[in-house]
């Protein structure tokens, strides 16, 4: 946690960004609004943004980004609940551990939630039944910054 209050305050965000073939217009406008209210504010917020192409959410907002923890690939319900399950049994490690515990994929975002003051969750579809990839990642999200 961020105990200078000089610092920016860390935030992590998480939403359906990053993508040009599944444009997610909703979620990327509601990620712009949220960057260009904190920084209208008189907070100093340094960003991080989980997205699925961490260069291009990157160069358009000049900000640092990772790869999502993306169930997407899962073939379904079964596999979903494994990687998961999976998720777990890496966050009973330290934080501070994740980016050497974790598989390689997950590393990079892991260790931002960890180095983080806090997690925001951008989106319109984040608990939606159409969607359930992005409930098990969004759920993934929050555990690890709980942890």
């Amino acid at each position: 946690m961020n105990a200078d209050p000089r610092s920016p305050l860390r935030l992590v965000a998480v939403g359906d960004v990053g993508s040009g073939a599944a444009y997610h217009v909703g979620d990327e406008a509601m990620l712009q609004g949220l960057i260009e209210t904190a920084g209208q504010s008189h907070v100093a917020v340094e960003w991080t943004v989980m997205s699925l192409d961490p260069s291009r959410s990157s160069a358009q907002w000049d900000i640092r980004a990772t790869p999502r923890l993306t169930f997407d690939d899962c073939a379904g319900p079964a596999e979903r609940e494994a990687r998961l399950a999976e998720m777990d049994r890496v966050l009973q490690a330290r934080p501070d551990q994740w980016s050497v515990s974790a598989p390689a994929e997950w590393r990079t975002s892991l260790s931002a939630i960890a180095e983080s003051d806090g997690v925001v969750i951008a989106g319109g579809g984040n608990l939606s039944q159409s969607w359930p990839a992005a409930v098990f990642e969004r759920t993934a999200v929050v555990r690890a910054a709980r942890r």
